[in-house]
């Protein structure tokens, strides 16, 4: 049986945009924000994409938007050719405080075993190009094993 994830009331209000029925093929999920991006994606050098967590009042916990838009961003470089490696990086006091658990906690018995966070997590375990972790500050849960 397949489930709805839908979208807090608290994602919705900070602008997530989702539509995930019942029965959605969650590869092809596109989530997207009206304010300032959770992940920012910067080209400091030749070669070299920065990915850098952006949800600071969230101490950059790896949310389920957030973790497909790090997906979609792997994939990105990865078929990119100029892109050499990928660095990581959250914030100054915190790279990122794991899943974000209150979504998780959420899940009912009937919900499908791979849902979209785990879909994320495979693609992101897939990229084959060098990849730095650059973490300044707290690094827990989920957030170590990227």
């Amino acid at each position: 049986m397949a489930a709805n994830y839908s979208l807090t009331v608290e994602e919705q209000a900070a602008g997530y945009i989702s539509d995930l029925p019942v029965g959605a093929d969650y590869a092809d999920v596109v989530i997207a924000t009206m304010s300032e991006p959770d992940l920012l994606i910067e080209n400091p050098a030749g070669g070299v994409a920065l990915l850098r967590l952006n949800r600071p009042e969230k101490k950059n916990a790896l949310a389920t938007p957030l973790l497909i838009q790090l997906a979609d961003a792997f994939d990105e470089a990865a078929a990119d050719a100029t892109i050499r490696c990928v660095i990581l990086t959250g914030g100054m006091d915190v790279f990122a405080a794991g899943a974000e658990y209150r979504r998780i906690g959420s899940l009912e018995p009937e919900d499908p075993a791979v849902g979209p966070r785990q879909l994320a997590w495979e693609r992101i375990r897939g990229f084959a190009k060098p990849l730095i972790a650059a973490v300044e500050g707290w690094c827990l849960g989920a957030a170590a094993n990227c």
